[in-house]
């Protein structure tokens, strides 16, 4: 399908934007090599080739977040330096994830700070929300002015406390300690100004501003999440990261705007910068330029999702196979019924169909009751991992004993049922050390188990 430009509708200090001939609910977005720093226009350089660095690290991570079912407002990649995305209502929000501590938490809470090149990574995922101001100002979602006043240092001033009861967002200096005499700026919104009413998440409806702002959270952190292991499998730390969010015409919550080298701190494993933070330190900008093109190649050629399997191996069409199996992206689910004990050369032949189908990318769950001898066999020729599942042990302890008492060279890993299939989530942190999607879902989880405190 053709997609013929039409009027400019907004021009931004990197980007513009262009209504779409023949389809108002998209736009065309055209990338510029601007590159700007701390909300100084006087210190905005020229960035030769940033355009398309841009251009290919925001469709190639859309593409990807897309696939693992994360929603966003992009549609395609149009030219080099263009690409098409929904309109949307822009919710007046600038949303961050942190995983270590840096840039502007450090100057607010400086107790974070230790000695070195290393940064003080968080357990449990930093969300913040800043109000998105221009020029001082905070326009609502009806278009009326809220707030005015603010100076370039105080523009997208830290919401202190978003979760509160009453939904009055106080606003506080985004680079300055809470405690400090100037930090309260004395300036207030309400949530229901900057936030819709009502949005959907995947054919689910969220209704009110808490369930709006949850919706944002979990969005924001799963992201967050898959671009973590993404980059954690190429040896570079995700630091943190800035989202913004619209609403589309049909009311579907998603990530709008641009996710690029702009828009998070990633560095090496040992604490080099490959992000915008070069040119926020006056590095040379030839320095600057190798780095946005090295992450524009690496998104482009590296994020990906493996092809990778869950056996599900059952001794006989007898024993239940499992309820509830989670979608992850990459994963497939394998059903196999075959005996360990009456049926060993067959079984041995299927082993062999699984590792030539999935080398080195599938966990066995071998689903037993009884004496076990299919985990056991499978794990004594294959270097897959093997994880036996005694479905009668509950009730025949002595079952568990053929999982367990194993000869050498025989590392099999033995587990009882459970109500949650206990054994799906392990095989699915084996899977996670290079899928992203699994990496999500368990890691969402898992951070979502501590409370509501900051957590070291």
């Amino acid at each position: 399908m053709e997609h013929k430009k039409g009027k400019k509708f907004v021009s931004g200090k990197t980007k513009d934007g262009f209504n779409v001939i023949g389809n108002p609910r998209w736009a065309i977005f055209k990338n510029k090599s601007a590159i700007t720093k701390h909300n100084d226009p006087g210190q905005t350089k020229q960035l030769k080739g940033k355009e398309i660095y841009a251009t290919i690290t925001t469709c190639k991570i859309f593409e990807f977040l897309r696939q693992a079912g994360i929603p966003v407002a992009y549609i395609k990649q149009l030219s080099s330096a263009e690409f098409v995305a929904e309109k949307t209502s822009m919710i007046g929000l600038e949303v961050i994830a942190r995983r270590f501590a840096d840039g502007s938490y450090l100057k607010r809470c400086p107790q974070f700070k230790i000695k070195g090149p290393e940064l003080f990574r968080f357990r449990k995922l930093i969300f913040e929300l800043f109000l998105k101001t221009t020029d001082g100002k905070f326009v609502s979602k009806q278009g009326n002015v809220l707030i005015e006043g603010l100076t370039p240092e105080t523009d997208d001033p830290l919401i202190i406390d978003p979760y509160n009861e009453d939904g009055i967002w106080e606003l506080y200096h985004p680079k300055m300690p809470k405690w400090a005499e100037d930090a309260n700026l004395d300036k207030s919104v309400f949530a229901s100004d900057v936030l819709p009413d009502k949005v959907t998440m995947k054919g689910v409806s969220y209704e009110g501003h808490d369930r709006v702002l949850l919706a944002i959270r979990e969005i924001t952190l799963k992201t967050f999440l898959l671009l973590e292991c993404a980059w954690q499998q190429l040896g570079i730390r995700l630091g943190d990261f800035k989202l913004e969010f619209g609403v589309t015409e049909s009311g579907e919550l998603v990530i709008s705007d641009v996710i690029d080298n702009d828009s998070w701190r990633i560095k090496t494993w040992n604490w080099g910068e490959l992000s915008k933070e070069l040119f926020r330190q006056g590095k040379d900008m030839e320095d600057v330029k190798k780095a946005y093109n090295l992450v524009a190649k690496l998104v482009e050629e590296k994020f990906t999702f493996p092809k990778q399997a869950i056996v599900i191996w059952r001794g006989s069409d007898k024993d239940k196979y499992p309820d509830d199996l989670p979608e992850i992206a990459g994963v497939e689910y394998i059903d196999i019924a075959c005996s360990g004990h009456k049926g060993t050369i067959r079984a041995l032949n299927k082993l062999n169909e699984v590792e030539s189908r999935y080398p080195g990318n599938a966990v066995i769950a071998a689903l037993v009751g009884l004496s076990n001898g299919l985990g056991p066999i499978n794990t004594a020729h294959t270097n897959l991992p093997v994880i036996s599942v005694s479905l009668t042990g509950k009730d025949h302890p002595e079952d568990i004993a053929s999982s367990t008492r194993m000869p050498s060279d025989v590392p099999n890993v033995t587990m009882l049922p459970s109500k949650n299939n206990n054994f799906i989530l392990a095989a699915l942190n084996i899977l996670s050390l290079t899928n992203p999607a699994a990496y999500t879902y368990r890691r969402y989880r898992i951070e979502e188990q501590d409370d509501n405190m900051l957590v070291f």
